[in-house]
């Protein structure tokens, strides 16, 4: 068994990276792939501690994208990067530092559309839940929740950082057919994360999945942790149609936190080591054939 989507404390989960590690190993997991969002941050760590594990491990990488063309609901779409390593450089490790930045500011000008609406947060507080993160919504929501402006972080998400609340501000994000190119220049194999949540219909999720595989889109997330059977059922077809992997992970974000544990899917699947291998053979030949 295998998960090829979770997050640590680089991003914005709640275990360091190391611990992922040793919670997928305790859980009796033969191979993991972290994805963090917009940073490569926590690979080096993560990888270390899986290589005394004995576990295998997959550097990736969540990307914000926006979908051109596409509505404001639909317009969010992530793309996880396979087979990246925590020393990439070039025009991945520039896009990570930009988005870096970006989530810095859109944190600061959270905070003060908070402040104007009457909440005591400060950017400290944020900054504390983050850590060595860039700030995102959860670690605002954390915030939220430890000076009682809210009972948990569902609750703050709902009252204070959702689309129309008086908290958000949209995130900066790359342009999503740019960032299948970017993932493929840095050896990496793109898949698209979780079209369950795009609320883009069968019919527009299909365009989508045709328009990226065109650009050299490796595979699709059939199995994530909050797909229904119709959806799984829709991304494997898609799967079939365009030759891409169907891949599949929990998304994990840490103990406590609203989805399934580390390996576990929608429906509870399995997933073998070798779509690992296969990953690594999609990234590796783009690679070897530039």
């Amino acid at each position: 068994m295998i998960d090829l989507h979770c997050h640590s404390s680089a991003s914005d989960g709640v275990l360091a990276p190391e611990a992922v590690m040793e919670r997928a190993a305790g859980l009796g997991l033969a191979g993991i792939a972290l994805t963090d969002h917009d940073t490569l941050g926590g690979l080096a760590q993560a990888r270390a501690r899986a290589r005394q594990l004995g576990l295998r491990f997959l550097g990736g990488i969540e990307l914000s994208t926006c979908w051109e063309g596409a509505d404001h609901a639909a317009g969010d779409v992530h793309l996880l990067g396979y087979g990246v390593h925590e020393n990439a450089g070039g025009a991945l490790a520039a896009a990570c530092r930009r988005l870096r930045r970006a989530r810095a500011e859109r944190a600061r000008l959270m905070v003060r559309q908070l402040q104007a609406a009457g909440v005591g947060l400060v950017l400290e507080a944020v900054r504390a839940e983050a850590g060595a993160a860039a700030p995102g919504r959860p670690h605002v929501a954390r915030a939220l929740v430890a000076g009682g402006w809210a009972s948990g972080v569902a609750e703050a998400f709902q009252r204070w950082l959702v689309p129309g609340a008086a908290g958000y501000v949209p995130l900066a994000k790359l342009e999503t057919r740019a960032a299948v190119r970017l993932l493929r220049a840095a050896g990496a194999a793109p898949v698209l994360a979780h079209p369950g949540r795009l609320r883009l219909g069968e019919s527009g999720v299909a365009a989508l999945t045709t328009a990226l595989a065109e650009e050299g889109l490796a595979g699709i997330e059939a199995h994530w942790g909050q797909h229904s059977p119709a959806e799984a059922a829709l991304c494997l077809r898609l799967a079939t149609r365009h030759r891409l992997l169907a891949t599949g992970g929990s998304d994990f974000h840490g103990a406590g936190h609203a989805g399934l544990e580390l390996g576990e899917c929608a429906g509870g699947r399995a997933l073998p080591l070798t779509l690992m291998d296969q990953l690594e053979h999609a990234a590796g030949a783009r690679a070897r054939a530039a």
